[in-house]
């Protein structure tokens, strides 16, 4: 019973997570880029901030249970205070919401399934930008998938005795943690100036990005070819968190193509099937997250990576190390570097052009239908 009570009510968030987008909403509140580039910012730090509150979670249980006595109802007090003032928040947050440009069409036609198979003829931007986030979609997960592997064989670790120094590891691999998080909130805080200097090209900023992305991978892999890397730990780092701030700061670029592409069905069809745009990079998503961990974990079998799990020792000859480390840079540096440039060249094909964004513009506020 307890079994089946996790997964009805695991599956009901997902389910409702799934539909929640929240890009949806910002483009029914307004047509104006920069005012939805503001938009889309507030959330994203907010949702970074709670992330470095929530890793207290633990001292915070620890501290409730002083006063209860059990740790089984002090984590159920604590999260259902915790879900429960996010639904006051969000509760408000509904009735303070006003959407002015949602689309009222003349004869509402109910969407059927045939409606998400028109959009891949009707909306080639869609088709464009979700075919890029095909691979680019991977590249956060490759970047995260082995630094601890290079931190702790690379850096703390004796090749001669293959002794780890469990202090410098815990040092460095800390370091690199922090560097998932802290890039992001440094890529939505900057991402909207950034977005200025491209004159609001989503497009033109997520080309330059993903350049950068790429950049860093090379750097990466030449670097360990060159047998530099493992020497020079503060170059590691930095390039690390280069790509890393690459990554996070394509969320507004990101953002604004989104609602770009539901504009655009609206524009040629004259009929709002934003929901339906979302569903496919949406399934994107979903589909990359499944496959990550299944092909990361592949990959480390196939070089090699075979570690006691009680003691978390190499089981294999200390020198095939070296090889190991170039495969842990080629999975986190080069194939990064080869997706980011695959999908700069796919973007440069995206159709819409500064011209025809502003008719696309004009258009929606011309309809006026909030």
């Amino acid at each position: 019973l307890v079994v089946v009570w996790v997964i009805v009510f695991y599956f009901l968030f997902d389910v409702g997570t799934s539909f929640y987008k929240d890009n949806l909403l910002f483009r029914t509140m307004t047509n104006d880029p920069n005012e939805r580039s503001k938009l889309v910012i507030g959330p994203r730090v907010w949702t970074m901030i709670l992330g470095v509150v929530t890793s207290a979670f633990t001292a915070v249980l620890v501290a409730v249970n002083e006063h209860v006595g059990n740790y089984h109802d002090s984590f159920a007090i604590l999260i259902t205070a915790i879900v429960g003032a996010a639904m006051v928040l969000s509760l408000i947050g509904w009735f303070l919401v006003k959407e002015k440009h949602s689309v009222q069409e003349e004869e509402a036609e109910p969407v059927k399934f045939k409606d998400f198979f028109l959009l891949f003829k009707e909306n080639k931007p869609m088709v464009v930008y979700y075919l890029k986030g095909i691979f680019s979609g991977f590249i956060w997960s490759l970047i995260f998938a082995t630094p601890a592997y290079y931190i702790k064989w690379g850096f703390c670790t004796d090749l001669t005795t293959g002794v780890t120094n469990m202090e410098q590891y815990g040092v460095l691999n800390g370091i690199s943690s922090m560097m998932m998080l802290i890039p992001l909130l440094v890529g939505a805080v900057i991402g909207r100036p950034l977005l200025k200097l491209f004159k609001n090209n989503p497009i033109k900023m997520t080309c330059f990005l993903l350049v950068v992305q790429s950049v860093g991978g090379v750097v990466l892999f030449i670097t360990q070819m060159a047998g530099l890397l493992a020497n020079v730990p503060a170059l590691f780092f930095v390039t690390l968190f280069i790509m890393a701030v690459g990554v996070g700061t394509d969320f507004v670029p990101q953002s604004m193509v989104e609602m770009e592409i539901m504009d655009y069905n609206i524009y040629k069809t004259g009929k709002d099937r934003s929901a339906l745009t979302m569903v496919v990079g949406g399934f994107i998503v979903k589909a990359q997250a499944a496959l990550s961990a299944a092909i990361i974990g592949a990959v480390l079998m196939s070089i090699g990576y075979n570690v006691d799990p009680v003691t978390s020792e190499y089981m294999g000859e200390l020198s095939q190390i070296p090889t190991m480390l170039n495969w842990f840079i080629v999975i986190m540096g080069l194939v990064p570097a080869i997706l980011g440039a695959l999908s700069a060249l796919i973007l440069r094909t995206y159709p819409i052009k500064d011209d025809e964004r502003r008719k696309i513009r004009e258009c929606l506020d011309h309809r006026n239908a909030g």
